[in-house]
């Protein structure tokens, strides 16, 4: 994001979109009191205490610390001193060569000077580690400034004292600290004090810290003229004060912070830009815009010039909080919208206008936009599902050497697994660990769960070995994304072992667990597994919820059983457990896949009724059924209807729900102008199966020249190519009658290293057979000419053909049946091929409505004369076997 961008550039689409505080990062551990208090002492060392830097930098010397040291603070000057989370890269590489220094070369350290020493403390406690790992880093400085002979100062025991602030013991354990320094012969000071002040607001509250403040400033100067030594009188400060606003912001008591501020102007203090800024903060964390602005207003009116973090926090504010924010919380809780279309397209329009506004007098301040910035964005791009424009500014923030930090990546990697895309998700990790930014549960969690959802075994096992070798075990979580890994894998004896490994690490055996297998059971076709897990909950007393009965009615209908899944729906609503929106979106779906219009209207109109507002899943299979059905007027009213109510959120789903119908009638013009409409005025960005069905279109009428066109679009606008698309061109060649070109387009295919599956078989064949009948023609004519004897002309033998409808779910072997009063036997169980496995929390119950379909299986060349031939019309498309591609995204 470079300094000449403007509103056009960040102009937010024509759709409305939710922002939601989901993506809402709480930054006040990032606001420390302490740090005003700090920073101008530091930057009177600007200099570091050298004349001029040592030569010769070389790599893994002190020289080279010292360089480091020297640009650091060179950016804090132009920063003006205020702390920024963008240089957390380089306070990371300072710290690292510092400790690979203590460890390997302790005496060289000796060429540091005080100050030097001085911003390293500083650097590690900014640095955000554990508490634990704080108090080491700092014992470790202490005793090598103590191994180089440096004299031993004041600072050294406050920076003993930060990191116990956050303890629940923090006051006891930095009184014993004041108590070594004054038996040192060290008075404490207004720091030591804003310390100790900061670690009884944790414990105690501000109230009751403020109320200790009055008494030891009144305690201090009644006792100081009968002091020895240094007389350092303790006055309330802004410093001080700074501390009990921070407070107050952090438990959310923003009347109280407000009353605070008000109690310094009394004493005659003026806030400064600490003082806004904590008081922004806590507008913002309140969702009150209104406030926010005002305060800004107020700060600027006051002579205060606003500082980079505060345009930060503002442009966060804007983004990520308000009225807006708080409706849309109210809507998840109830399900009902609250906010018309219109009226939340206005408000967000609103908001992310202001943000650029903001944005723009930020840059003209002269700040460079930074790390939080782009976070701000990519996060409010994220809520709105523009996930292209999260990639494509993490790229720009990369190009612009602002260092990601770990909000950045993860935000990044959420972008990737919303869409799907599992090389970004692996892309941005390694770029993450290759820049010094440590990963931590969330990450992880977020990288396995996108690799879980298509059962690749083998990424989740090497993020799992990565996630043990940093030294974090698996949590509940965790363990649950592993155990839907083996499901969606279709290995249940594996997934089985990994309930049992988890048991064995003391971790409860819950509702999410049997639910994550009884999902498990519905994708293997088990459904007699399905029935006793679904009895396995009750029978053990596990809690039951709603989540329980909508993961058995999604297997029974995932299996076409609805007498199965009206029966557990019955049963739901039987037990006083209304059914919710996903409840009625697997329905809808189960009789949309069944093509039954009146048993898909019935359950949208019961949906109405219970109050509950349709969204993006309940309208695509809709679609796509009306599509399936050729009646397409219907299918694209209702198409538009969900494109007006914005639930579509950037996606490709509903246009190609409606190419699904244009397809099967065989509208070329209609496929390509509902492609633009997507591509131009939806923003939507194509996949796949968009330039699958394009192709299609094109070679049903033996439009060769139609389709290649569409073929070679897909990789220009950067959308990977599968087999299923290769198919579609070669159908092309097929109906033309090209036998040749299809035979090169094989070869073609086959170069490009995909693997052909019955489809490509049965489309050769069809070409092989139509080429022996014309040799057969030619050479029985060539007999009539000279006279020759008849010969018989034999076609190949006729084989079964495995079904393209097919599951692959009947290809794996179902485990055997279980008693059900034995609910996960250890006989049954084998140990999975790694060290420890991973999970789903509680309020993250298995995703049973986006699951994606079994692949097509594949067949080596030498197969492929094992298959007959079959009429091109219906081999050719995937579409016309199955509800859905094999190889597509599933609609839900």
């Amino acid at each position: 994001m470079d300094r000449s961008i403007n509103s056009a550039q960040w102009q937010p689409p024509w759709r409305s979109f939710h922002v939601t505080s989901a993506t809402y990062r709480d930054e006040l551990a990032e606001l420390d009191p302490i740090i005003d208090d700090t920073l101008p002492e530091a930057s009177s060392s600007r200099v570091m205490g050298r004349s001029r830097l040592p030569p010769d930098p070389t790599p893994g010397s002190v020289s080279e610390l010292i360089h480091l040291l020297d640009a650091y603070r060179k950016s804090m000057q132009s920063e003006e001193d205020y702390f920024t989370p963008d240089l957390h890269h380089t306070r990371t590489l300072i710290w690292n060569a510092f400790a690979t220094l203590a460890e390997s070369s302790r005496t060289s350290l000796m060429e540091l000077h005080a100050p030097e020493f001085k911003e390293l403390a500083f650097i590690a406690r900014l640095v955000a580690v554990s508490a634990a790992e704080h108090v080491s880093r700092i014992g470790l400085l202490i005793n090598v400034m103590k191994a180089c002979g440096q004299r031993e100062s004041i600072w050294w025991y406050e920076e003993r004292m930060y990191p116990h602030t956050d303890a629940p013991d923090g006051t006891r354990t930095c009184g014993e600290i004041i108590n070594e320094m004054l038996d040192e012969g060290f008075h404490p000071r207004h720091r030591t004090y804003n310390i100790l002040l900061r670690a009884r607001v944790r414990e105690h509250g501000p109230a009751k810290a403020e109320s200790w403040l009055h008494s030891i400033v009144a305690e201090n100067a009644e006792t100081l003229p009968q002091r020895t030594g240094p007389r350092v009188p303790l006055t309330l400060s802004v410093q001080l004060f700074n501390g009990l606003v921070h407070g107050h912001v952090r438990n959310g008591y923003m009347r109280d912070a407000v009353r605070c501020v008000q109690r310094m102007e009394s004493h005659g203090l003026a806030p400064n830009a600490y003082t806004w800024l904590y008081l922004i903060h806590g507008y913002v964390r309140a969702g009150d815009r209104q406030s926010m602005l005002r305060a800004l207003q107020t700060m600027k009116v006051a002579g205060v010039r606003p500082t980079k973090a505060i345009y930060e926090k503002v442009v966060s504010g804007l983004l990520n909080g308000g009225p807006a924010k708080r409706d849309f919380e109210a809507e998840e809780l109830s399900g009902i919208s609250q906010q018309s279309g219109a009226s939340a397209t206005t408000d967000e329009e609103r908001a992310m206008g202001d943000a650029i506004e903001m944005y723009e007098e930020m840059t003209s301040a002269g700040f460079r936009p930074g790390v939080v910035v782009y976070n701000t964005f990519m996060a409010a791009y994220l809520n709105r599902g523009d996930l292209a424009k999260v990639r494509s500014l993490f790229d720009e923030m990369v190009a612009a050497s602002v260092h990601p930090d770990a909000g950045s990546y993860s935000i990044a990697i959420r972008a990737s697994v919303r869409a799907d895309n599992l090389a970004g998700v692996d892309e941005i990790f390694e770029h993450m660990c290759s820049s010094h930014v440590e990963p931590d549960l969330v990450v992880y969690g977020n990288v396995m769960s996108a690799h879980s959802h298509v059962g690749n075994l083998e990424r989740i096992h090497y993020y799992l070995q990565h996630m043990q070798g940093r030294g974090f075990q698996p949590s509940y979580h965790i363990w649950h994304i592993l155990i839907n890994a083996y499901c969606q894998a279709r290995d249940l004896r594996g997934a089985l072992a990994v309930v049992e490994r988890m048991r064995q690490d003391g971790f409860r055996i819950t509702e999410i667990t049997y639910n994550t297998m009884m999902h498990g059971y519905g994708l293997v076709g088990d459904l007699e597994g399905v029935e006793k897990m679904f009895t396995l909950i009750s029978g053990l007393r596990v809690k039951t919820s709603i989540f329980v009965f909508n993961t058995a009615i999604a297997a029974y209908a995932r299996n076409g059983d609805r007498a199965g899944a009206m029966r557990v729906y019955l049963s739901m609503i039987g037990k006083g457990y209304p059914p919710d929106r996903v409840t009625f979106n697997i329905l809808i779906n189960m009789e949309s896949k069944q093509l039954d219009a009146v048993g898909a209207g019935e359950f949208y109109r019961s949906m109405i009724n219970h109050g509950i507002e349709p969204d993006a899943r309940t309208y695509a299979p809709l679609v796509t059924m009306h599509s399936k059905r050729v009646d397409l007027p219907r299918a694209r009213a209702l198409q538009r209807h969900m494109l007006t109510l914005a639930m579509a959120s950037g996606s490709i789903v509903p246009h190609n729900a409606l190419l699904t119908g244009l397809v099967r009638k065989r509208d070329v013009t209609g496929a390509i102008d509902e492609y633009n409409f997507a591509t131009t005025v939806h923003n939507a960005p194509p996949d796949t199966a968009t330039f699958d069905m394009l192709v299609r279109v094109h070679a049903h009428d033996g439009d060769v020249e139609g389709a290649r066109r569409w073929f070679d679009r897909c990789a220009e606008v950067g959308v990977p190519r599968d087999t299923t698309l290769w198919n579609a061109l070669l159908t092309a060649y097929v109906v033309k009658g090209d036998h040749d070109a299809a035979f090169g387009v094989f070869e073609e295919m086959k170069k490009e290293g995909f693997r052909p599956d019955i489809f490509t078989a049965t489309l050769m064949l069809k070409v092989g057979l139509k080429n022996q009948a014309a040799e057969a023609e030619r050479s029985e004519e060539q007999r009539v000419r000279t006279g020759g004897t008849p010969t018989r002309v034999r076609p190949p033998p006729r084989r079964s053909v495995t079904g393209p409808s097919l599951r692959r779910d009947d290809a794996v072997a179902r485990p055997p049946n279980r008693d059900a009063s034995q609910p996960l036997p250890p006989e049954e169980v084998r140990e999975p091929p790694v060290s420890v496995p991973s999970s789903a929390g509680d309020d993250d119950p298995v995703d049973i409505s986006s699951q994606s379909a079994a692949s097509t299986p594949v067949v080596s060349d030498e197969e492929l004369v094992a298959f007959a031939a079959a009429d091109v019309d219906e081999v050719a498309s995937p579409s016309s076997q199955s509800d859905t591609p094999t190889s597509h995204p599933k609609v839900s």
